[in-house]
């Protein structure tokens, strides 16, 4: 059985191959005099190169010198490629994954940099501040986290000048939806610049415009004083306070674990605090020496109530303990008017 030919390659015009061809051999070294810092081969490129945006062309992972510069933390080839009048380079040009120069240097930044300083990150940083100086997109997000440059930077060791001049400009330069932008993990520029204890960065934040909000911990007031270098830092304490009263968000005292639900909540009919904690149906509690209610006692000369059947008949006894006599008289109905009266001897027999 013979093997089937494959299709025939369809004939390009000669200039399109040239072109390609062109394109490929000129483009491929610059990528990697960008990533080492060859500052000589694009130099000699600005000058023989004629072709307009040569060095905006991608590699095969996707990326421009411009991108790789950044991603290597080539300072100085960033700043040629951009500052050359004849390279023209776009500092807002995405690579193919979605991300600036200036989202890669910052995320850079972010993975290099640890709790004990950012040495090992200001080539990075250096690159942020000198593009932040040319973007016209400086609140541009990452496809892959949603993080803006102030999400990759803020927390930061901002103790140094470098850190603190960026801050600076970050703060002035981006608007109020950017410093208060969340990622896709649901935190903010603030809340990341306070749970890792930057006071300064959070001062600049809050100064730019940036929103006081509750987060999983409680409000970011609740991380700043959960966040030992802050806690007693009470300037930043009571702009965390005024920012939360500006946000129409209620403080919790310090001492109190829950928010008290007694003053949002109303008691509904069947004694349950609607909004708030369930509780009994209110009752007074007995005092201990509460006594029942007071009726006074029977006379003990009272006599019961007469029955309906002798009504209007009075009777009256009296007994006499000198002579052993008793006299009885009893007293008639009314509607006969008559009356009789017995006298009993001591032998018993009655006398009238």
């Amino acid at each position: 059985m013979s093997a089937v030919a494959p299709p025939p390659i369809p004939d390009l015009p000669s200039n399109v191959l040239d072109e390609a061809t062109e394109v490929m051999s000129v483009s491929l070294p610059y990528h990697h005099a960008a990533s080492i810092g060859d500052l000589r081969t694009i130099k000699d490129a600005a000058e023989k190169i004629n072709r307009e945006h040569i060095l905006e062309m991608y590699n095969a992972e996707g990326f421009a010198p411009l991108h790789l510069a950044a991603q290597h933390g080539q300072f100085e080839m960033a700043r040629l490629l951009v500052r050359h009048k004849k390279l023209n380079t776009d500092v807002d040009m995405p690579c193919q994954d979605g991300r600036t120069a200036l989202l890669i240097a910052a995320s850079r930044a972010n993975e290099l940099s640890t709790d004990a300083g950012v040495r090992d990150a200001e080539e990075y940083l250096e690159i942020c501040r000198m593009l932040l100086q040319y973007t016209n997109e400086p609140a541009a997000a990452s496809p892959f986290d949603g993080c803006n440059v102030l999400h990759y930077l803020v927390h930061l060791d901002d103790s140094g000048s470098l850190m603190r001049s960026l801050m600076r400009s970050l703060s002035t330069q981006l608007d109020a939806s950017s410093l208060n932008a969340r990622a896709l993990d649901g935190t903010t520029p603030l809340y990341r610049a306070l749970h890792h204890g930057r006071g300064y960065t959070a001062r600049l934040l809050l100064r730019g415009g940036a929103v006081a909000h509750t987060t999983s911990e409680g409000t970011v007031l609740d991380v700043a004083r959960n966040t030992p270098v802050l806690n007693r830092d009470e300037s930043l304490i009571n702009m965390l306070k005024a920012a939360l009263q500006s946000s129409g968000i209620v403080t919790k005292s310090r001492s109190s674990s829950v928010t008290s639900t007694e003053s949002t909540g109303s008691v509904s009919s069947r004694g349950l605090l609607v909004g708030g904690l369930e509780s009994p149906p209110y009752s007074p509690p007995l005092s201990p020496c509460a006594s029942p209610p007071y009726s006074p006692p029977l006379s003990p000369s009272a006599s019961p109530p007469a029955s309906p059947r002798t009504t209007g008949r009075a009777e009256q006894r009296s007994r006499k303990t000198g002579d052993k006599s008793t006299t009885t008289t009893t007293s008639s109905s009314s509607s006969s008017g008559s009356s009789s009266s017995v006298r009993r001897s001591p032998d018993g027999k009655a006398h009238r």
